[in-house]
């Protein structure tokens, strides 16, 4: 039996739609349809985020449910319900990611017991993987990069990881990457037009300049980053991907940027957590219309906060904001979420 949520079938679309953002949506079995109501199999009952259904419908109910196994989606969720008790299965069922043929997995402290056994369900129903790491703790320090634990599988934590058109060689203990964000890279590459001059501050391995050689037709990409191990990275995928007009530096942002002209059609600053601190140094070499994509940790109801403070910045430095797009990118916990603030500006000095 699984927790279903019990609707009317005129809210089914954007509820199942909701319920996919919030990771809540099982999907390892079938819906169920019921006269004019249908059911959703969830992942957990026990999430605050069940709540937000009420901005479309208030008429809803919540129960145990025989749902039928969905026989297209892998059979991880299905192994591990064989194996864990419920209230551990809950938890441990949810999305894993892959960066190239290694999965990193996260295993809250009740999970402890059964985190080989997660492992190896995981390494028999995906073929595709080679070495199954756990997270041992959060990103830090100015390489931003995470110390992981090897749960099963062989060889070490290096890869090579394929995303939009490009491979991208790195090592996950020693590289900050996001295979959740390939979406984002790849919205961005498109937003580029013809002959624009583009920078990438903590740049790491290079995704972002990658994908934006592989997927536009911008004419120069400038990269920054102070870790030397994705330097190194960097410049490996650059020869290995034949993408000539991206030039990757080694260094820090701020005393970096000071060598360069102002040149730069759009900059983007992926670094959520310091971004934003480096903002009036990527001023110095935009163009007069320049464009900006900054990305922050934010809640929800702080986003005009974060507007407010750009403008701010901006007019300081001598440039209008003309418009502000936010995108929303990852849920990094039931309140916060990672943004992506497209920023278009003009310069008030001629």
């Amino acid at each position: 039996m699984v927790y279903g949520l019990k609707i009317d079938k005129k809210y089914g679309k954007p509820v199942k739609g909701l319920l996919k953002r919030k990771k809540l949506y099982e999907d390892s079995y079938l819906p169920l349809i019921k006269a004019d109501k249908i059911i959703f199999p969830l992942r957990t009952k026990n999430d605050d985020s069940i709540k937000e259904i009420e901005k479309y419908t208030r008429e809803y109910s919540i129960k145990n449910f025989k749902f039928k196994l969905n026989k297209r989606t892998r059979s991880f969720r299905r192994e591990l319900e064989k194996v864990l008790p419920q209230k551990i299965f809950n938890r441990a069922s949810r999305a894993y990611e892959q960066i190239g043929d290694v999965a990193i997995i996260t295993i809250f402290p009740e999970m402890l017991p059964y985190q080989e056994k997660i492992a190896e369900s995981l390494l028999e129903t995906n073929k595709g993987l080679r070495l199954v790491i756990k997270k041992t703790d959060k990103h830090s320090g100015k390489k931003r990069t995470q110390n992981y634990e090897i749960l099963k599988g062989k060889g070490s934590t290096e890869t090579t990881h394929l995303e939009n058109g490009v491979k991208i060689n790195l090592d996950i203990n020693k590289v900050y990457f996001s295979a959740r964000t390939a979406n984002e890279r790849k919205r961005v590459a498109s937003l580029i037009k013809n002959n624009e001059n583009v920078l990438v501050l903590f740049s790491g391995c290079a995704p972002y300049p990658l994908v934006i050689s592989k997927n536009s037709l911008a004419q120069k990409i400038i990269c920054i980053d102070n870790n030397p191990d994705a330097h190194e990275y960097a410049r490996i995928n650059i020869q290995k991907n034949n993408a000539d007009n991206i030039k990757a530096i080694l260094g820090d942002v701020e005393k970096e940027i000071k060598n360069l002209k102002k040149e730069f059609d759009r900059i983007i600053m992926p670094h959520p957590t310091e971004a934003d601190y480096y903002f009036a140094d990527a001023l110095k070499v935009l163009r007069k219309n320049g464009i900006i994509h900054l990305y922050l940790f934010s809640k929800k109801e702080k986003i005009n906060m974060v507007k407010n403070k750009v403008k701010n910045m901006a007019r300081d430095n001598n440039f209008f904001v003309k418009k502000i797009v936010v995108n929303e990118q990852l849920h990094v916990s039931s309140e916060v979420k990672k943004y992506c603030f497209d920023i278009y500006l003009k310069s008030l000095v001629n």
